[in-house]
């Protein structure tokens, strides 16, 4: 193998590690972003829920004003709409395909990891990048979309505490 193909080698590394490394991070926040929205809804649901039971409850035992009975109602339709909102939005499944998207990345980024440790000369170095673009290939197409608002802040950060260019040469 020649000087100028170790090089492409190098950088081939570099790039990918870059991306799966971003791509880990975007998923990581995407995944902790979609659960705060779930307890966002979540946790009025379970409160206006709760309120409507007991007041049913209460009301049973004596008969409920006009003001407390439109009360009443109001939270009942409030509870409904949020639990709806909550099944439709499905801010907990989506943070969980996040997860595991981002759990793959990371599975990937420690391959690519280990890669850099075999001698380019090497043939198992040329298979497992071929084993590794596969693993990416597969993993950006079952990906979940991403906000843009998270890509950019995720990419901002890591351009400011960016790794040194050859930080993964041994």
């Amino acid at each position: 193998m020649k000087e100028s193909d170790n090089s492409s080698f190098d950088w081939i590394t570099e790039e990918w590690f870059r991306r799966v490394r971003q791509n880990q991070h975007i998923h990581y926040r995407c995944a902790d972003y979609f659960a705060r929205l779930n307890r966002m809804l979540g946790l009025p649901t379970i409160a206006f829920s709760t309120i409507v039971g007991t007041a049913i409850f209460a009301s049973i035992e004596r008969d409920a004003s006009g003001w407390l009975r439109i009360f009443i109602g109001l939270i009942s339709i409030s509870a409904a709409v949020l639990a709806s909102l909550q099944t439709f939005l499905g801010y907990s499944e989506r943070s969980e395909k996040h997860r595991i998207t981002s759990a793959r990345y990371a599975a990937i980024r420690r391959q690519l990891e280990l890669v850099r440790s075999i001698p380019i000369d090497n043939e198992k170095y040329e298979r497992e990048l071929a084993s590794i673009k596969q693993a990416m290939d597969s993993t950006a197409e079952s990906a979940p979309q991403v906000p843009q608002k998270i890509t950019k802040k995720v990419t901002q950060t890591l351009e400011e505490i960016s790794l040194p260019q050859k930080s993964l040469v041994p």
